[in-house]
């Protein structure tokens, strides 16, 4: 993978993490977020001051920008019996919607 692409995938991964929108991370960064999806999907050169807005807007270093791979966490496991528990407890509330409604 080049570098470029490596830019790319974490760009579009800690915008995800940051919750922001390519939208919002135009407004921070300054860049036109027709810009910011072609970076995202079409990865090619890259300004120095673009790399710097992005870390900036991003709160990373240009080091964590282009160093290796930074993923999404996983979603934590929950044991049967919470899950259990949750499932039980939408089956009531929906009973009790439905009761509501009549």
């Amino acid at each position: 993978m080049n570098l470029e692409r490596i830019i790319s995938n974490n760009v579009k991964t800690l915008r995800h993490l940051k919750g922001f929108s390519q939208k919002r991370l135009s407004e921070l960064t300054g860049i036109d977020i027709r810009q910011l999806s072609k970076l995202e999907n079409r990865p090619g050169p890259l300004t120095t001051t673009t790399i710097e807005r992005l870390c900036i807007a991003l709160e990373v270093s240009p080091t964590d920008l282009i160093s290796g791979k930074i993923e999404l966490p996983r979603p934590p496991k929950i044991s049967k019996n919470i899950e259990k528990g949750i499932k039980e407890a939408i089956s009531i509330l929906k009973q009790h919607l439905n009761t509501i409604k009549k």
